[in-house]
């Protein structure tokens, strides 16, 4: 680089003593001098330089190079480019401005946008992309990105693309809900995706919290017998047993007949 200065240096030197100022320079009275940063010269003996455009730059010279991709310069005789800043990019060569990354859009350079993974969200101003919070699930169509489950649905962490659905027998009965709740005993709910519960027709219950069906279930006094029972129980008993007692003695006299028969 210092070489280079030198050897321009050198080459003006000469010029101006053949009587020349060359491209790069002005005249200013009777002197050659360089341009300054932001302006060039494109012929020899210039009056004086021109100012480079919005979306270039110069150090002084003969030309006014576009600004890169990712940079950007605003006014007229920049001398360098700047960079976008943080969610903003420059997408072409000469970029006057940068511009903001979409709704749900990140930037992962200063050139380029990206869609937010799924689940999260990015406002104009941040270019970084954010999960959406527990209770609620990602939706381009709002602004901000999320919005709160719906009732009968459920987002139990950040970062639901979309709100789970609650299953027979629990019910969320507000929106944004974390969690399902179950039913109580007694109760129940009409398949899935419910924000309450229903009561169970007569004669019918549910075995515990959070059961999807209603069934009948007898009651403790039902499955008690009465009195009345337990007497026709043990008299039925009773008969069977002595009816086998005599079963027995008799089966027992005729084999004690046959035995004694067989032996004379």
């Amino acid at each position: 680089m210092l070489t280079h200065a030198i050897l321009i240096v050198a080459v003006l030197f000469v010029q101006m003593a053949a009587g020349q100022c060359p491209p790069g320079t002005f005249i200013d009275t009777g002197v050659c001098r360089l341009c300054p940063a932001g302006y060039i010269s494109e012929a020899e003996d210039s009056a004086s330089c021109s100012i480079c455009p919005p979306g270039t730059f110069s150090k002084g010279g003969t030309e006014c190079p576009t600004c890169p991709i990712g940079t950007y310069s605003p006014q007229a005789g920049a001398e360098i480019c700047l960079p976008c800043g943080q969610g903003s990019v420059a997408a072409v060569e000469g970029s006057t401005q940068c511009t903001l990354c979409p709704a749900n859009h990140r930037a992962v350079s200063s050139a380029l946008c990206l869609p937010c993974p799924s689940g999260h969200y990015a406002n104009v101003t941040s270019g970084v992309c954010y999960p959406c919070p527990a209770g609620t699930h990602f939706d381009a169509s709002v602004e901000g990105g999320c919005t709160p489950c719906e009732k009968g649905t459920y987002a139990p962490y950040s970062g639901f693309e979309r709100c789970a659905v609650c299953p027979a027998g629990q019910f969320a009965s507000t929106t944004g809900s974390v969690e399902c709740r179950d039913c109580p005993v007694g109760q129940t709910t009409d398949g899935i995706h419910t924000e309450i519960c229903k009561v169970c027709d007569v004669g019918l219950s549910t075995r515990w919290p959070g059961s999807p069906l209603c069934e009948y279930i007898a009651t403790d006094q039902e499955l008690r017998p009465d009195t009345r029972t337990i007497i026709v129980i043990l008299g039925t008993v009773s008969a069977l047993a002595i009816l086998l007692t005599v079963t027995i003695v008799c089966l027992t006299r005729v084999s004690n007949a046959a035995a004694a028969s067989l032996s004379h």
